[in-house]
């Protein structure tokens, strides 16, 4: 199983998801596009990498939001 972490202004939000299903997969991958699109960045939690496509076997991605400046 694998988990896709997005934090937010309300905290987070996790989906787990079995990257050897193929419906669950395609829903994590456009679930990273979407996130990406909006200005998320992408990282695999475990080595910090910033991830610039989906990748399914990262064990935990987290989606960190743009920051805004005031």
């Amino acid at each position: 199983m694998s988990l896709q972490i997005v934090l937010d202004s309300s905290g987070d939000s996790r989906y787990v998801f079995d990257p050897a299903a193929t419906d669950e997969l395609a829903k994590a991958r456009e679930r990273f596009s979407r996130l990406t699109g909006r200005g998320f960045s992408a990282f695999d939690k475990q080595s910090g990498r910033r991830l610039g496509t989906f990748d399914p076997t990262v064990p935990e991605t987290l989606f960190v939001p743009q920051l805004k400046g005031g």
